[in-house]
């Protein structure tokens, strides 16, 4: 027997709703730099020095910088390894793509002369911020949880009287409850189900799970900018971004008794699609300044970027019983639109230029998440929430980049290092620093120019597995560019 039981596709008022969390919005605003070869070979670390078209995300005033007109195009090829620590024991994957990292052109008007207005350039560019790609899984044995306790509870907390299963969220244990998994017991008056009947109770719960986590996506930003040069002394710039989210993420939650310890049931798979679309815009400000001929002192301010995001969810849940019945439920869709404001970003830079020979720079950047903020017309009291939350749990980031390039001739040889503090400040991942090590080379023609080079990120995640044992995840995006421009 099977039984299928659908909701209506609509943003629907059955039950309670999915809500986003604080980790949901953070994608808009956690940028790990990246662009073209050069850039990423001096670890994106180039906000006093300027002179390439990645740069103009950090201090738009690097576009004053240029003497010529410039056109170049970045592919990369992106490498990902991602690990899993759980009930000692290692589960690891790879994956890998090809991506369009940079591409734009800068252009302008140059005076022949060496004081006051020198040039004005205009610039058109695209640079990637984020990679969003990620694969988590756990897999545990006879394990004494389930995930029908949670459900149970919540629907004892919805509907303690049982006489309204409406209020049960239809995106949660209100599948649950369609599915046959849990039921009403009118003696009792309490949902219940046979598995949470057997949590606690010593060898009477042993549940096989397995869950996964998929997710595509990226964050970029469309930049058209204006620099200029004042006496080779200072250079200033402006910059106004349009900036990319789309996001999406599939959740799988199965958990089977395969020894068999708990009557009538025998499995249940939870599946769950999470979409995130939006478009921003911010300004950005720069001025770098030259007081002697191999110093640059830098400064950029990046306004908030406001968003305008739709997200979409959807849940779905199939059980199995011993006798051979199968039910499934489907959640409605539900669509949240909001608006989004991305906290605002100081960078502050030392640029060092020893002659032909070589040049070294110091990026530091600060930006505090907790000034992060969603708002929506249509449902003012969920992004109270969600704002209390931000609040709550991010903090603000001290984040630091280095970048050296060492010249001979027309040949140059790279390397750069970049620290992201973490942003979160509960107890488990407050110390979750993220490290960025990359080195490259490039050759300069007269007319044309050729880099190449390759940047790690690391990345890693911490999270409490039903609360029993700590789960390590981590992510090793590997990234080969290649990086050619023409001059004009």
């Amino acid at each position: 027997m099977k039984k299928i039981l659908t909701g209506a596709l609509i943003c629907a008022s059955l039950g309670s709703l999915y809500s986003q969390t604080a980790y949901d919005v953070l994608r808009s605003s956690e940028n790990y730099y990246s662009g073209s070869s050069r850039f990423m070979s001096m670890g994106g670390s180039m906000g006093a020095l300027g002179g390439d078209l990645s740069a103009i995300t950090v201090n738009p005033a690097g576009l004053g910088v240029y003497r010529s007109g410039e056109f170049s195009v970045t592919p990369e090829f992106r490498m990902y390894n991602y690990s899993t620590d759980a009930y000692q024991q290692t589960l690891t994957d790879f994956d890998y793509n090809l991506k369009l990292n940079q591409i734009g052109f800068v252009s302008g008007y140059t005076r022949n002369r060496d004081d006051g207005l020198v040039s004005l350039n205009f610039g058109v560019a695209y640079n990637n911020l984020a990679d969003f790609n990620n694969n988590r899984q756990t897999s545990v044995l006879e394990l004494p949880d389930t995930r029908l306790v949670d459900m149970v509870a919540a629907a004892n907390q919805a509907d303690p009287s049982g006489s309204n299963s409406g209020n049960l969220s239809s995106f949660y244990e209100g599948l649950a409850y369609d599915a046959y998994l849990i039921n009403y017991d009118t003696v009792n008056m309490e949902y219940w189900s046979f598995p949470s009947d057997n949590f606690g109770q010593e060898g009477e719960l042993k549940q096989d799970i397995n869950t996964t986590l998929n997710s595509t996506g990226y964050l970029g930003e469309y930049s058209i900018a204006f620099g200029g040069n004042y006496s080779h002394k200072l250079y200033f710039g402006a910059s106004i971004g349009i900036q990319r989210l789309v996001y999406e993420e599939d959740r799988m939650h199965y958990e089977e008794d395969f020894v068999d310890t708990t009557a009538d049931f025998h499995s249940m798979e939870l599946i769950e699609n999470y979409n995130s679309n939006g478009t921003g815009a911010n300004i950005k400000l720069g001025l770098i300044v030259r007081p002697v001929n191999f110093v640059r002192l830098g400064v950029a301010f990046h306004s908030p970027t406001v968003f305008s995001m739709e997200d979409t969810y959807t849940a779905d849940i199939v059980s199995n019983f011993d006798n051979g019945d199968q039910f499934e439920a489907n959640s409605p869709r539900q669509i949240s639109e909001y608006n989004l404001k991305t906290p605002m970003r100081l960078n502050t830079s030392l640029g060092l230029q020893f002659l032909k020979y070589g040049l070294l720079n110091i990026d530091y950047e600060f930006v505090d998440y907790t000034k992060m903020t969603a708002s929506s017309d249509r449902n003012s009291f969920q992004m109270d929430g969600l704002n209390n939350e931000i609040e709550n749990v991010l903090k603000s980031t001290h984040n630091f980049r280095v970048g050296a390039e060492g010249r001979l001739g027309s040949f140059a040889l790279r390397s750069g290092y970049a620290y992201y503090m973490s942003n979160e400040g509960g107890d488990l991942n407050k110390n979750n620093d993220k490290s960025l090590i990359s080195f490259g080379a490039g050759f300069r023609g007269e007319d044309m120019f050729f880099d190449v080079g390759y940047a790690n990120l690391v990345t890693g995640y911490k999270e409490m597995f039903f609360g029993l044992d700590q789960v390590n995840y981590e992510r090793r995006l590997g990234r080969l560019m290649a990086t050619v421009g023409f001059k004009f």
